[in-house]
């Protein structure tokens, strides 16, 4: 009954996930007890619970699957020296009288998420210098990039201090700009982006400070662990490679039309999805209207981002009354900028949990993405567990 009225009740996705989490007492001891000994058909009798209550919207096609040819056979014919073409083609043709052959005989996923086999793919000890580095690299990500916009703003100041006298009396900013004009408007839209920039770090540091808070006073102990997860999965990263320039990530033409379909699941008022079909066409229109607005400003910011920091490296680095060494590193903040527009990490991560949790069509229903949810938080559970409760990072 609480979950039925957590998927019907308008709820936002995280909140269903939370009645999931405190409503399933036995999913939480059995399914991911990580015990292989564990008979599968309590978790079966889960699954049931969660599929009869609309939770999970489609069952797995029930077609049969027949054997997979031996790859032993043609592990030979390839140390016997024959192209990976030739024995393809060999192994097409012998697949072929099977409408449905079995490509993955030896992918076996646990059903409990792998949570007990910690120690067997997480080696901590090779953990701590890459968080020094990413710990690092993030705080001087942050200050060179301030860096950057204090010299925009520099300019502005002096171009509007000058206004009044006579061009002569101007303090240059930005001389490889020749056109005084050009240079000016410039100057607006550099200080535009340096704003935006400033007031978006003061953001991030509120929304960092917001998810520690919400890990260390949440009463809910799924709240807890979904935000210290995102803190370290989704902050930390983000941080690493923060600029205007990471607004070309959210027009990416292999993003917006997924971000388009989080909107219309994820975004809430006042606990109240605005897409529910509750509201008829006027939710989802409205929603959709928020998203074009957004991506366009994402659009013009990362334009207008990128052009201008191209200019301000090259004015730095071609004068001498800037840092030598200063320059040279805001030059690598800028190339980390354009790499880190795409996370490949989290990239991979999203792959691998829409290939487990999103069903056959590859497509997240509302009660995949609480089941994708209550894992990651139950993740992040076992390892404050396991290597800090416990204190195992010491005795290592």
């Amino acid at each position: 009954q609480a979950l039925k009225s957590a998927e019907h009740s308008q709820l936002p996705r995280f909140a269903a996930a939370d009645v999931m989490w405190e409503s399933f007492p036995e999913m939480r001891t059995q399914t991911f007890t990580g015990n292989r000994l564990y008979d599968s058909g309590g978790i079966d009798e889960n699954l049931g619970v969660l599929r009869g209550l609309g939770l999970l919207q489609r069952q797995a096609k029930a077609e049969h699957l027949v054997d997979a040819v031996e790859l032993n056979d043609y592990e030979a014919m390839l140390e016997a020296g024959d192209s990976i073409e030739t024995v393809s083609e060999k192994i097409y043709d012998s697949m072929k009288r099977h409408p449905l052959p079995n490509f993955m005989p030896l992918v076996s996923l646990d059903r409990d998420g792998g949570l007990d086999r910690l120690d067997e793919v997480w080696d901590l000890r090779s953990r701590y210098i890459p968080c020094a580095i990413k710990l690092s690299y993030a705080v001087l990500n942050i200050v060179l990039q301030l860096s950057l916009n204090w010299t925009v703003l520099c300019a502005l100041w002096h171009h509007l201090s000058a206004q009044g006298g006579t061009v002569e009396n101007e303090v240059h900013h930005f001389d490889n700009i020749r056109d005084r004009d050009r240079r000016i408007c410039f100057i607006w839209v550099a200080s535009t982006v340096a704003c935006l920039e400033t007031v978006a770090t003061l953001f991030l540091f509120v929304w960092g400070w917001i998810l520690l808070l919400k890990f260390t006073c949440s009463e809910s102990e799924f709240v807890a662990f979904i935000n210290l997860e995102l803190f370290f999965r989704d902050y930390i990263p983000l941080v690493q490679c923060f600029s205007s320039i990471k607004m070309g990530y959210y027009v990416h033409p292999a993003k917006i039309r997924q971000d388009h379909q989080e909107w219309h699941h994820e975004v809430s008022c006042c606990g109240v999805k605005l897409a529910h079909d509750n509201h008829g066409r006027v939710g989802h229109v409205l929603v959709t209207i928020a998203f074009v607005i957004s991506r366009v400003f994402c659009a013009a910011v990362a334009v207008m981002g990128f052009g201008v920091k191209v200019v301000i490296v090259a004015e730095h680095m071609m004068h001498t009354q800037y840092n030598f060494w200063l320059s040279w590193a805001q030059l690598i903040v800028l190339l980390n900028s354009c790499i880190g527009i795409v996370i490949l990490e989290e990239e991979l991560q999203d792959r691998v949990f829409l290939f487990i949790f999103a069903g056959t069509d590859a497509d997240y229903q509302e009660g995949e993405r609480c089941i994708r949810d209550v894992y990651r938080a139950r993740l992040a559970h076992k390892i404050w567990e396991d290597y800090w409760q416990v204190g195992r990072r010491n005795s290592e």
